[in-house]
């Protein structure tokens, strides 16, 4: 489960941008839902995690949903709006592209 961009109220004294990500703890025997992990992690932090690709002063920075909508933009008109409108028509077809190879990266 993801949470979009929003202000981090708890850690954060000036309520920095972060990106929620969480999951559901199950006990594997029962199903039964043991609690949530929950970790707020901050979007110029998320930029490091492609540290090898060359950022230039040209490129944009877009966090996207599952739904293809853009949840971070520094453009904040952006925000909720579809990533192909925003992006350009190929992005719904690299985006495709990309989960077919991690799905069978996995299998």
């Amino acid at each position: 489960m993801s949470i979009g961009v929003h202000p981090d109220k708890l850690m954060s004294p000036n309520s920095r941008p972060v990106v929620s990500v969480g999951r559901a703890i199950v006990d594997p025997y029962s199903r039964e839902v043991l609690g949530f992990i929950l970790l707020n992690i901050s979007v110029e932090k998320l930029k490091t995690l492609w540290g090898e690709i060359p950022f230039t002063e040209h490129t944009s920075f877009y966090l996207v949903d599952d739904y293809h909508r853009i949840i971070y933009s520094k453009n904040k008109k952006e925000i909720g709006q579809p990533a192909a409108d925003i992006i350009g028509e190929n992005y719904v077809q690299v985006s495709e592209e990309q989960l077919e190879k991690s799905k069978t990266e996995t299998t």
